[in-house]
């Protein structure tokens, strides 16, 4: 009987979504969704849906190809099967347009969502233990009660930081979309959501989705190396950023172009933990979404990806590297097919900000000045460990080979872009000053031990140093003006 109301409940939380989604459209012809509210509303939806439907996709990957992983935290299962999943759309995407035209997307995308809605909402005994919500947001269960108003706080900024994009046109939204494949998914929202305005479409799948899984990445990579606590004030000073804020409110899309780098070096140290040859199925498809940059550029990030993918990675032996290899080789088919189609599209290929514009804009917050000092730091150290083979006594260190990898690609990347220049690496510049801003709070944080007060203490100096010059009320001001 118990399992019976337990199917029961599966059944009905699955089936909400797409419920939803068909009183929306069945609601279409009225004036509902002109207002700004119910547009809001409406973008949130969007993102859930579009986050819903691709993470089907990865668990349909995970299934056929009887992929299994060693997992750090319960929240990267959710990650990487939507990442997975994203990849594995915006391909299909690409070359139904290439072989069938624009309009045959629309025979990927409604047979999608109906499999997606059959295969999810059926209740088993199986997917009751492992594909419930609690196995895959448990990170949020041990949250104790500082760390729970530490993400509220995000989430408000997060929320008010809403770019106001009333002013696009029915045509306008068009110049904001690159060659970048997580832009070809925009695709899945233009025609499930017709019905919809334009700002609507975009502000639900560039903001709400990418911004959510850009800072859902971000978390993620923090709790490699930091406690909970460490890791949630790390997204929070991205976040209150008014720097970062003012350039989404100039490009949107910023959060989208720099999600593939956060992509790539998540997917290194989380293949490389996963203990699992076949995980490099998912690292092969992250390297063949490089194609989207100039021949040059994607083939420095696929030579990167196959050297420190062997370096890093757990499995030690020649076979269980050979077999990473099989598996990684789709992938790899897909970016010579790329190369050999010339997918990389110059009129798409923007220019962004110049080296003193943006070094100016990175360090003009109070709390990024401790990159610096993170960096020498975790530099000083680091080289100590080597030459002197001393005890790690810092948790973050254990994989510190990866927060050297991190920097030295930072370097490439910068290169590679020319400042900037070449592709918007703004919001990847945010991450990775802030990533070495947090090895001294840790530091910090540890040296207390077990003195519960001075540390809450020392943690509450951190958060309003953290949102010092956010700018809350502009955002605010900014988020109101839209109703």
């Amino acid at each position: 009987m118990e399992l019976t109301i337990n199917k029961l409940k599966y059944l009905l939380y699955r089936i909400i979504p797409f419920f939803i989604y068909i009183i929306s459209f069945f609601v279409s012809e009225s004036d509902v969704w002109t207002s700004s509210v119910s547009s809001l509303i409406l973008s949130v939806f969007i993102a859930y849906f579009v986050g819903y439907n691709t993470y089907f996709i990865g668990v349909y990957l995970d299934y056929i190809f009887k992929i299994y992983y060693h997992l750090n935290s319960s929240l990267d299962r959710m990650i990487y099967r939507i990442v997975f999943g994203s990849s594995l759309l915006s391909f299909i995407y690409y070359f139904t347009t290439l072989l069938f035209g624009d309009g045959a997307t629309v025979f990927v995308t409604y047979p999608l969502v109906i499999i997606n809605g059959l295969f999810s909402i059926y209740p088993t005994t199986a997917k009751l233990i492992f594909s419930s919500i609690s196995s895959n947001l448990g990170e949020l269960k041990h949250l104790d009660k500082l760390e729970k108003m530490l993400l509220g706080i995000f989430i408000i900024y997060f929320i008010s930081s809403t770019p106001n994009i009333n002013f696009i046109d029915n045509l306008g939204y068009k110049s904001y979309l690159t060659s970048d494949f997580f832009h070809l998914n925009f695709t899945l929202v233009r025609e499930l959501f017709k019905f919809g305005e334009n700002h609507t479409q975009l502000l639900g799948y560039f903001y709400y989705f990418l911004g959510g899984m850009y800072y859902l990445v971000i978390y993620s990579f923090f709790r490699f190396f930091f406690s909970r606590r460490v890791s949630l004030i790390g997204i929070l000073a991205i976040v209150s950023n008014w720097n970062l804020v003012k350039i989404i409110y100039g490009n949107f899309t910023v959060y989208g172009s720099s999600l593939y780098l956060l992509s790539f070096i998540w997917a290194l140290i989380w293949v490389g933990s996963s203990k699992s040859y076949r995980t490099n199925l998912f690292f092969g498809m992250i390297l063949a979404l490089s194609s989207h940059h100039p021949f040059n550029i994607s083939f420095v990030f696929l030579i990167i990806g196959l050297v420190s993918i062997f370096l890093t990675s757990a499995l030690r032996t020649n076979w269980a590297k050979l077999q990473s290899l099989k598996y990684m080789s789709f992938g790899l088919i897909l970016t010579f097919l790329f190369w050999a189609l010339g997918y990389f599209v110059v009129d798409n290929f923007s220019v962004h900000q110049s080296w003193p514009f943006s070094i100016n804009l990175f360090f003009k917050k109070s709390f990024n000045i401790l990159g610096v000092l993170g960096c020498l730091l975790f530099f000083t150290t680091y080289f100590l460990n080597r030459v002197r083979r001393t005890q790690k006594t810092v948790p973050f260190f254990n994989h510190s080979n990866y927060l050297l990898f991190t920097f030295l690609f930072t370097v490439v990347v910068w290169a590679l872009s020319n400042g900037g220049q070449h592709f918007d690496i703004s919001a990847f510049l945010f991450f990775v000053i802030v990533l070495f801003s947090l090895p001294i709070l840790e530091i910090v944080l540890n040296t207390f031990g077990f003195f519960h007060s001075k540390r809450n203490l020392i943690f509450f100096l951190y958060i309003l140093f953290s949102i010092l010059d956010s700018h809350l009320e502009s955002r605010i001001k900014t988020f109101i003006s839209m109703f």
